[in-house]
């Protein structure tokens, strides 16, 4: 269950921050990108110091309170989270609308690939270093947002 709370979740949070982002000028929608992508940076290091001790303590409480716990922490970084790849569509139907497929095909290719290889490090290093690895891509594509 424990597995089923977070993915859902981080689904329903990053859906969420998502369409949120169709709310952001496409002026802005550069800085917002990168803005969100720092975000799950800082929320992600945030979560992997707090959460655990927090949950640790938390042990004793029935399960439908930890789950609920669980879903209010995840709520910002799952917003956060939602933002950037929509932000990027926006971006790239500036420059070249040409690209819009080809990025959407690349997200479902990086997304089955990235879930292999996260639980690959799971198993392998475990969660805090599968964690890292995420939060490494999300500055790479912070810093990517920059330099463009």
């Amino acid at each position: 269950m424990k597995t089923s709370v977070v993915l859902f979740s981080l689904l329903l949070f990053s859906g969420m921050g998502s369409y949120l982002s169709g709310r952001f000028a496409s002026g802005v929608a550069k800085r917002a990108a990168a803005t969100a992508a720092v975000c799950v940076i800082g929320l992600g290091l945030v979560s992997m110091i707090l959460l655990t001790p927090l949950f640790d303590n938390l042990i004793g409480i029935p399960l439908l309170c930890r789950a609920a716990i669980a879903v209010g922490a995840l709520l910002p970084l799952g917003l956060a989270m939602g933002m950037p790849f929509p932000l990027g569509i926006k971006l790239a139907e500036q420059r070249d609308r040409t690209l819009v497929p080809w990025l959407w095909g690349m997200n479902g290719a990086t997304s089955v690939v990235g879930s292999v290889l996260a639980m690959l490090v799971a198993i392998n290093l475990g969660f805090d270093a599968t964690l890292l690895t995420g939060l490494a891509s999300y500055c790479a594509a912070a810093m990517l947002l920059l330099l463009v």
